[in-house]
């Protein structure tokens, strides 16, 4: 089983957040971009990724996550990890 991610057309801009930490005074710039889990609902999920750069947002399409992205936690759970790697689904046409 694998879970499908996909980006959606006129969703797919990374936006950024950037402000000054409270606790230490510092800046901070974060990159993300909306994608939508199929997890087998009737309807797909939102969530978020994190990006280094605009320039690494991922182009509107069906993608499947890399084995790389599972990591394990201190407690032993399975999580996805900040590494996360999106891999893109190659699509045939029909004739």
């Amino acid at each position: 089983m694998s879970i499908r991610i996909e980006i959606v057309k006129g969703h797919e801009v990374p936006y950024v957040i950037e402000g000054i930490a409270k606790s230490t005074g510092k800046p901070y710039r974060l990159v993300k971009q909306k994608c939508y889990a199929h997890t087998g609902g009737a309807f797909p999920k939102e969530f978020e990724i994190m990006l280094d750069t605009e320039i690494n947002a991922h182009g509107v399409g069906m993608y499947t996550l890399h084995n790389a992205s599972f990591d394990v936690d201190p407690r032993g759970n399975l999580i996805i990890g900040r590494g996360l790697q999106l891999l893109r689904e190659s699509f045939h046409k029909v004739a």
